[in-house]
C-alpha cells in the first residue's frame, strides 16, 4: 500500500505549528535560562555559553550553543 504525499498547505501549517510551538517554548523557559546565566556569570569568570562544531546529516558541520558548566581555562 502506498500513499500519496501531502499538499503543500498540509507542510506549511506543519512548518507554521513548529515554529509558534518553539518561540512559545523558549518564551516560557526564558526565565530560567537568565537565572542559569547569570548563576554562571556570578560564579565563574569566562563565557557563559560554550559553543561547539559538530557534524549534522550529511555530514554537514553546524554549531551547537550550550551553557557553560565547566571551568574555563
Amino acid at each position: 500500500m502506498t500513499r500519496e504525499p501531502a499538499a503543500n498547505w498540509v507542510y506549511l501549517i506543519k512548518r507554521f505549528t513548529d515554529v509558534v510551538a518553539a518561540f512559545l517554548g523558549l518564551l516560557a523557559a526564558s526565565p530560567v535560562m537568565l537565572l542559569v546565566a547569570a548563576g554562571i556569570k556570578l560564579t565563574s569568570p569566562g563565557p557563559i555559553v560554550y559553543k561547539q562544531q559538530r557534524v549534522g546529516q550529511g555530514e554537514k558541520p553546524f554549531y551547537i550553543y550550550k551553557f557553560r558548566t565547566m571551568v574555563a581555562d
